[in-house]
């Protein structure tokens, strides 16, 4: 009997722009059970699943499946092999229905073209009939059946969690990777998740994991889910947990003009070495209350405290001495000087170590090392944003501010800012960032607060924001009133 892991990773690097989120991962997953990925936020986990199954090309190192070398392969092939991911945040097609869903990812499908409509070859319809029979007893399996004609949209969070699984699972893959299959979802619906994954490895499939919370069934598997249980990215370089309190801010009060008050009572803080977001609908003061803290405005009222010193009131140039940068939305660079000169006048604060830093950015951002006398305004949306950060960190900041880092940039380009910002975190700067991409930005932050007319009306863990329906209702573009089913509590 073959000994061989069935996933086996080695020396796997994946940079962003210049910044290594995967320095070097090794990793080796057995058949037949269950591999738990664990270790702080930023840690680069999800990216780890997404070069792992072709979603993002691998810089460097070894990734063999099954004795097969896959890295670089396209996402579909990676599938047709037997390997199969889900995502932490379920989307699906609103107007497809459970079974449609189920359906359309069975593996060999026929597909519909005129050809087969017109002649509807007996292979087709024994393909289409077996890929039936397997979506109906994918849905018993997972508890979905009653509510296999309801289109996805009239889901609870966790039943859109199991339509996911259901969703890898029609591709009959020996290997799942899971990224936190039951985030945000309610304890009885964990249980049923979790009942359902044990069941996976009797079933011949092997499971990759990354989730943050566990059952104690979960923790009697044979494999506990740990980073013993293989060697991931080295989280002993980050911070463990929170650390000590960097920005503490209490009843701010300010906007534009003495009558024009925007914000209106905030309190927020943001620890050491964390990511926290801030989201709410357009016109709730985020970009205002981030100029308030960075002395671009000044505040009518409240406290500012950073680093256990007030700020609030303190001219711009001061706050960014005392390790506080501010990268706005728009007009973030000079469009007309090179990206050279850009860095230089980042660096005019504390001019004595600007050519240092300017050599550290460069090998850190080789584009910009590549394009140091090109104009700025020639670089992509994408490269600006990176530019812009770069002047940021002229000043060697502790914590960084950045307002809608990915507005107007295409979805590639976004992925990979976000990628980026987990990067420079990970080096040791706290970010607070305001991103109309909710969803995104809070799969990587460590928590988040809802902005609304000026003040937070909610806080909490990301993910779990994420997944509260009246959130993702208001700001995440999600459904008010989930069906109510014997797996989800009645809503309040």
């Amino acid at each position: 009997m073959s000994t061989a892991p069935l996933l086996e990773l080695k020396g796997l690097r994946r940079a962003f722009y210049g910044l290594d989120v995967l320095r070097g991962v090794d990793l080796a997953v057995a058949a037949g059970g269950i591999t738990g990925l664990i270790g702080p936020n930023g840690a680069g986990k999800t990216t780890l699943f997404n070069v792992v199954s072709g979603l993002v090309p691998p810089d460097a190192g070894s990734i063999r499946f099954d004795g097969q070398e896959i890295a670089g392969l396209a996402p579909d092939a990676v599938s047709r092999r037997g390997l199969v991911r889900t995502f932490q945040v379920a989307r699906g097609f609103p107007r497809l229905s459970v079974f449609q869903h189920l359906m359309l990812y069975g593996r060999d499908q026929p597909g519909e073209t005129l050809w087969q409509a017109i002649l509807g070859t007996r292979a087709a319809r024994e393909r289409e009939a077996a890929l039936a029979e397997r979506a109906w007893a994918t849905a018993r399996f997972l508890r979905l059946d009653h509510l296999i004609d309801n289109p996805a949209t009239a889901l609870s969070g966790g039943q859109k969690k199991l339509l996911e699984i259901g969703r890898a699972l029609m591709a009959e893959p020996r290997l799942v990777l899971l990224d936190e299959p039951t985030a945000g979802v309610n304890p009885t619906l964990q249980n049923e998740i979790g009942e359902r994954l044990l069941e996976l490895p009797r079933r011949g499939i092997t499971v990759l994991l990354i989730e943050h919370r566990f059952s104690p069934r979960a923790r009697s598997t044979k494999c506990v889910p740990t980073i013993g249980c293989a060697r991931p990215i080295s989280a002993e370089e980050r911070h463990e947990g929170r650390g000590m309190s960097l920005l503490e801010i209490a009843g701010l009060r300010g906007g534009y003009a003495a009558a024009d008050e925007i914000v209106k009572g905030a309190d927020l803080s943001v620890a050491a070495g964390e990511i926290v977001a801030l989201i709410g609908p357009n016109g709730a003061g985020k970009s205002t209350l981030l100029k308030l803290v960075a002395g671009l405005l000044r505040p009518s009222g409240g406290s500012v405290r950073f680093k256990d010193r007030e700020i609030a009131g303190w001219a711009a140039p001061d706050i960014s001495r005392a390790g506080l940068s501010f990268v706005p939305q728009e007009r973030n660079v000079f469009g007309t000087m090179s990206v050279a000169e850009n860095l230089e006048m980042g660096g005019y604060i504390d001019g004595k170590h600007a050519s240092k830093r300017m050599a550290e950015l460069y090998e850190r951002f080789p584009m910009l090392a590549d394009k140091r006398r090109a104009a700025a305004r020639t670089l992509s949306g994408g490269q600006r944003q990176i530019l812009a950060m770069a002047v940021a960190l002229m000043n060697a900041p502790d914590l960084l501010l950045l307002d809608e880092p990915t507005a107007g940039l295409s979805p590639r380009a976004a992925e990979e800012l976000f990628g980026t910002i987990l990067a420079l975190n990970q080096s040791g700067v706290a970010i607070l960032m305001v991103e109309q991409n909710a969803l995104e930005a809070l799969s990587v932050s460590a928590r988040a607060y809802v902005l609304v007319q000026g003040r937070p009306e909610r806080e909490g863990g990301a993910a779990d924001l994420a997944a509260d329906p009246t959130v993702r209702d208001l700001f995440l573009g999600g459904k008010a009133t989930p069906m109510v089913d014997d797996h989800s509590p009645l809503p309040r």
